[in-house]
């Protein structure tokens, strides 16, 4: 079966003929346009998340942030209470790796303290 990613890389002339304009500068003048800084429970912005030049794979930190985030406003947890309680964090680990192991051949990162901070910041917004 052929994937998203591998069916996109087959076709650039049909992407190009389709989507003329969306080239990687489109894209980043489409996203700096709609940019909205997140602010804290202060009401002051929140600044970037600290990364790791060893940092191998942003998707799954993106998608363990998800869905800690989403399990600990499911059950009324903080950030901390959720990292802190093994079956949540397990369980958003889990998620977030058979998800992106569903499109990529990927493993585990170490990188789940970026997660935690995106988590932190996709909680404080609500």
């Amino acid at each position: 079966m052929i994937t998203e990613r591998t069916f996109a890389a087959s076709f650039p002339d049909f992407w190009l003929e389709l989507l003329p304009l969306l080239t990687p500068s489109c894209v980043h003048l489409l996203n700096v346009g709609y940019e909205e800084h997140l602010k804290g429970s202060n009401h002051h912005e929140l600044g970037p998340v600290n990364t790791s030049d060893e940092t191998r794979d942003v998707a799954i930190i993106s998608e363990f942030a998800y869905h800690l985030a989403r399990v600990a406003f499911s059950r009324g947890l903080s950030v901390h209470e959720a990292f802190e309680d093994g079956s949540v964090l397990s369980t958003a680990q889990a998620a977030a790796f058979d998800l992106i192991n569903r499109y990529e051949d990927n493993g585990q990162g170490e990188t789940i303290e970026e997660a935690k901070q995106i988590c932190e910041r996709l909680l404080s917004s609500f």
